[in-house]
């Protein structure tokens, strides 16, 4: 029975250790598995996806790091809204816009170093027209043909002060345009030097045209408008003389001096003054007052609050 009990523990034993064995020897073939088996076409995708990954961020950053400024010359030189001349004397400037309105003040030196913005020309004449104006323009051609001064604008309005300077000794003429297709033109000419004069020439197609002229105005004015009002303001009206009026035509001459009586004469201010569809007028600098006539809407709500 003893025999019996020892070899039944033996034969136990036996079991436990192959059991020990076998779980061991499963335990050492996984982990000293080799790992799993990739196809050389998931290798290259794999590493393609890699360098893809690499390359898009490298260049983001270098974009990032290389990338120039924004370029704002362009709007800081722009002839915007509002330009100026300064205190300096100016001659052959040109100053053309499409849309934008023309804003500033200018002295106009006829003896002046001719200005370096004057690139603009073939558009100012582009804009100038035809017809009827053509024929008005080669008539003031010979005093026109270099300007001291040119505004031209297709959509927007010209608010300008001028003043002619220059040594008095020296007789001289600066001719000036002005042009705009759909808004106003208001001209201040506030001061002209003694010896010197002005060749004038505004025109709007459908804005008023306003112009003020100095005491030391000499010479014509001419005024015209096809379908608006041509007026001479009170003050201006009491130094002036008529010279012709037929219609919606003026002219006037301006100044006692007699050399004033032929625009023609080289020691003569002249201006013609012109818009198709809106009034015209003229005044004396610092004078005489402008008021903006009533328009129809205005009328229309006036009547209307009356009736009420």
């Amino acid at each position: 029975m003893i025999v019996d009990k020892k070899i039944a523990d033996e034969q136990k034993h036996r079991r436990h250790r192959r059991s020990h064995s076998s779980s061991s020897s499963s335990e050492s073939s996984d982990s000293d598995a080799a790992p799993p088996k990739f196809s050389a076409k998931h290798a290259f995708r794999a590493s393609t996806r890699r360098h893809q990954r690499s390359h898009s961020s490298s260049s983001s950053e270098s974009s990032n790091s290389d990338a120039a400024p924004p370029d704002y010359s362009a709007a800081e030189h722009a002839i915007g809204a509002s330009t100026s001349g300064g205190d300096s004397p100016v001659n052959g400037l040109t100053v053309a816009t499409r849309r934008d309105s023309i804003n500033g003040t200018w002295m106009l030196d006829p003896f002046a170093p001719a200005s370096t913005t004057s690139l603009l020309t073939s558009v100012v004449s582009a804009i100038n027209g035809r017809g009827g104006r053509r024929r008005r323009q080669r008539d003031i051609a010979s005093t026109l043909s270099s300007p001291a001064a040119t505004f031209s604008t297709r959509h927007g309005s010209i608010t300008a002060r001028l003043a002619i300077v220059g040594d008095a000794l020296s007789p001289a003429r600066a001719g000036v345009k002005a042009t705009t297709r759909d808004r106003k033109i208001d001209i201040d000419l506030f001061a002209k030097a003694p010896s010197k004069f002005i060749d004038l020439d505004v025109y709007s197609r459908k804005g008023r045209v306003l112009v003020m002229i100095p005491r030391t105005y000499s010479g014509i004015v001419d005024l015209s408008s096809r379908r608006g009002d041509v007026t001479v303001l009170p003050v201006l009206s009491a130094a002036a003389r008529v010279v012709r009026a037929a219609g919606r035509e003026v002219s006037i001459l301006v100044g006692d001096d007699g050399q004033a009586a032929g625009s023609s004469s080289q020691f003569a201010d002249h201006m013609h003054l012109y818009s198709r569809r809106g009034s015209v007028t003229v005044g004396f600098s610092g004078e005489d007052h402008y008021v903006q006539p009533e328009g129809k809407f205005a009328k229309m709500k006036r009547g209307g609050s009356q009736k009420d």
